[in-house]
């Protein structure tokens, strides 16, 4: 989800494929940008789960790949119909 290319690679401090650690810090292509906010909502779904709160509906959560570049893996999850897979 998320991850846009490389481009110039003089732009980078450390090699864009190492997820290397560097005080405290991981630097790398898609350790940033909505990793974070997906993770966010992950844990907020679950956190509902695990209280047993009663929701007047369903939560459906949807995450696909393409966003930057058009949309195509959300206009083939809306032609499949209503896909729901249990976290």
């Amino acid at each position: 989800m998320d991850v846009v290319p490389v481009g110039d690679l003089q732009q980078w401090t450390e090699d864009p494929f190492s997820g290397v650690v560097k005080d405290g810090k991981l630097y790398g292509r898609g350790v940033t940008d909505m990793k974070a906010g997906t993770f966010a909502l992950i844990i907020a779904l679950r956190a509902i789960q695990s209280q047993n709160i009663k929701l007047k509906g369903d939560i459906l959560f949807h995450s696909v790949v393409e966003e930057e570049s058009g949309g195509a893996g959300t206009l083939w999850l809306t032609k499949q119909g209503n896909i729901v897979q249990p976290i």
